[in-house]
């Protein structure tokens, strides 16, 4: 039951959080944990059904099993076929996502080493000295992009030299608050348990947000350390340049013909320290992830052993 509440209802109670006036990375770490909660919570009820933990609590186990014994003599008979059902379909779900993780994880590294020994021949320098390792392609066109392999890799052409100093390090920063987020693994994490749940609305909608929500966390980073003018500016100087965002990574449902001014106007409008800080961000979104999840479980327990008094009366 928490797994559907769960896999239902997070985007609807999670979408408050994608507020200008709230940290990114508290919104990136509730729906990551959400995510994760789900998968534990669809694993836990099959796992718990086989092995009945509750049978090595004495006291646990004889009231259980007292009121296990009066509900099967009674009206509730079919539970044992209920069980194996769910302990079935559960199953079934745990193999498609580790196959489809398996194939989305080895066709990404194999494109991410592919992708990284092309760039490795096509840079005229490298910055070695930074971590990570910036490569530097011969281009006037400015842009920056990170790939996480390895110890993560920042992609910079030559055309960031038309930015100011104060530009071209949080063009820098941005990339490396990707890296140093784990962000390409988040998304990649979404991405599996889309392609492997599509059905499932938490894991349908996840991918796109996960992009939207990265890249507002990065530039939060970056406006951080070098100011909130210098990300923004930076944004409308690369988006000159090429006439557009026609490539920006904002999906379709954070209106992406307005992808760029969408980071602007938070940016614009984001505090110089909101009410949560990027430490708090993962108890915090925890908290709020697992809090729906645990009022139904609780729910659940009150009203089994409210019925079960009731029963054995």
């Amino acid at each position: 039951m928490a797994a559907l509440v769960i896999g239902v209802a997070a985007p609807r109670y999670l979408r408050p959080l994608l507020s200008p006036k709230v940290n990114p990375s508290l919104a990136l770490s509730a729906w990551t944990i959400s995510l994760i909660l789900f998968v534990l919570t669809l694993v836990a009820a099959p796992v718990a059904l086989i092995t009945r933990p509750g049978q090595y609590i004495p006291r646990l186990r004889s009231l259980v099993l007292t009121c296990a014994e009066s509900l099967q003599k009674n009206e509730l008979a079919w539970i044992p076929f209920a069980e194996l059902t769910l302990v079935s379909a559960t199953i079934a779900l745990t193999l498609r996502i580790g196959f489809v993780g398996f194939v989305l994880v080895s066709r990404h590294r194999q494109q991410s080493a592919q992708h990284l020994a092309m760039l490795k021949m096509l840079s005229h320098r490298k910055s070695s000295e930074d971590v990570p390792e910036t490569l530097w392609l011969d281009s006037a066109h400015p842009a920056a992009y990170s790939i996480a392999a390895g110890r993560g890799v920042v992609v910079a052409t030559e055309g960031l030299s038309a930015l100011t100093p104060q530009q071209q390090q949080a063009v820098l920063a941005h990339e490396r608050a990707h890296l140093r987020g784990k962000h390409h693994h988040l998304v990649l994490f979404a991405e599996i348990l889309g392609a492997a749940l599509p059905f499932v609305p938490l894991c349908r909608q996840a991918p796109a947000w996960f992009r939207v929500l990265t890249e507002l966390a990065a530039d939060h980073c970056a406006a951080r350390e070098f100011g909130p003018d210098a990300v923004r500016s930076a944004l409308v100087r690369a988006a000159d340049w090429d006439g557009g965002s026609r490539d920006d990574p904002l999906s379709k449902e954070f209106r992406p013909s307005t992808a760029l001014s969408d980071r602007i106007h938070w940016l614009d409008v984001m505090p110089d320290r909101g009410p949560v800080s990027s430490a708090a961000s993962y108890p915090v979104g925890a908290m709020l992830s697992a809090l729906p999840g645990l009022l139904v479980v609780a729910t659940g327990f009150c009203s089994f052993a409210l019925y079960c008094l009731t029963r054995l009366r």
